[in-house]
């Protein structure tokens, strides 16, 4: 059974397109004291940049609220 699991959860990242590791890590830096997390396409051109010197940004922003 927990063969299935695994594999159900590696399905679910490959179809998320590697989300879960990365949403997993916000939510570790948030337990650990992060007031909040970001993920960022570092496929962009400037995306750090762009997500943090302006309003809209260009990943997502997770918060513990």
């Amino acid at each position: 059974m927990e063969g299935g699991v695994i594999e159900e959860i590696r399905s679910l990242n490959e179809d998320t397109g590697g989300m879960l590791p990365k949403l997993a890590c916000c939510v570790e830096a948030l337990n650990g004291g992060a007031q909040k997390a970001h993920i960022v396409d570092g496929r962009k051109p400037h995306a750090v940049i762009l997500e943090i010197f302006t309003d809209h940004g260009v990943g997502s922003e997770i918060t513990k609220e």
